[in-house]
């Protein structure tokens, strides 16, 4: 029985597949993210979103932006979505940077984009991750054969 995230599969869109409840990771690369030529970025970052992108219109749920702060991102303030403020947290201290999704449900299946913004002026969507949340009467595993 799996209560947390399973995994973030390799290949265009990683899948994050999670049961009901449990909490989810979605992982944000920080130090890898390719500039317009494809080579990595050594500049610091700037700011940080994670925005949902199905459905009608993209919606941020959370972003970390130093530019108020003297563009430390360190001590940056954190905006949540209000559905979202009791059972999120970004963590930005190690790279990846993890966006962690507590008692999710159904509702929170969709795909999600990081984006991240360096002090030299670069945005860069890092990452797009699909989360798929089973619901309590499906298994993300297969039944054991008695």
């Amino acid at each position: 029985m799996l209560d947390e995230t399973e995994n973030q599969t390799p290949g265009p869109t990683p899948i994050v597949r999670v049961r009901s409840g449990a909490q989810a990771t979605l992982l944000c690369p920080l130090g890898h993210a390719a500039g317009s030529g494809g080579e990595s970025t050594s500049s610091p970052v700037l700011a940080l979103r994670w925005s949902r992108v199905d459905g009608p219109s993209p919606r941020q749920i959370y972003a970390v932006d130093g530019r108020g702060r003297g563009g430390d991102v360190w001590q940056a303030e954190h905006v949540v979505d209000a559905d979202w403020a009791t059972r999120s947290y970004f963590s930005i201290h190690n790279d990846p940077a993890l966006l962690k999704i507590g008692r999710v449900t159904l509702v929170d299946s969709g795909t999600y984009v990081c984006t991240v913004a360096y002090r030299d002026g670069r945005e860069a969507n890092t990452t797009t991750v699909h989360l798929s949340v089973v619901g309590e009467s499906s298994s993300l595993e297969p039944p054991n054969k008695a």
